[in-house]
């Protein structure tokens, strides 16, 4: 700080920080057959999934409201932390839709194994995949997550993961 001041470069740096766009369009998680990578963390980074009966009641959430919202599920895992999944709109719900749909009744299941309050961040990481070969490497990306973490040497072996490719 210069007199109490920002220096310049920083304050122009903070006007278009505080202006960029959290979000893409709305138009754009509705495209159809387009895959999209999604991230979701445990609020404070708890270790929420590592409740075996509850990470699996989790898992069938998402299958089930993929089929409901009529959406391609093609890989998802589970981590301690926070989970990864790739889909696809098939119909008329918007990414989006599926993902507040998912965190509220995760977090409705949850108060039946005894968590309190919100247990997902409010905020999500998206990222929309351009080609086949961006697929493949996201999927590998997503089933190895656990082998990096140490979890397990073989994806096949770590149980909160599934692929439909």
């Amino acid at each position: 700080m210069i007199h109490g001041r920002r220096p310049a470069r920083l304050a122009a740096f903070s006007t278009v920080y505080n202006m960029k766009k959290i979000r893409l369009d709305k138009e754009v998680y509705l495209e159809y057959g387009r895959p999209c990578h999604i991230n979701i963390r445990s609020k404070n980074d708890a270790l929420v999934f590592v409740n075996r009966e509850f990470t699996f009641k989790c898992m069938t959430l998402l299958e089930s409201l993929c089929e409901k919202y009529d959406f391609l599920l093609y890989v998802y895992c589970f981590m301690p932390d926070h989970l990864h999944f790739i889909i696809s709109v098939q119909g008329e719900k918007s990414i989006i839709e599926l993902v507040q749909a998912f965190k509220s009744l995760t977090t409705l299941e949850s108060y039946t194994h005894g968590f309190e309050g919100k247990i997902l961040q409010t905020r999500f990481y998206d990222h929309f995949l351009r080609n086949w070969e961006d697929l493949e490497r996201h999927i590998k990306y997503v089933l190895e997550n656990p082998i990096r973490k140490g979890l397990v040497r073989d994806f096949k072996d770590y149980p909160f993961g599934k692929s439909f490719i």
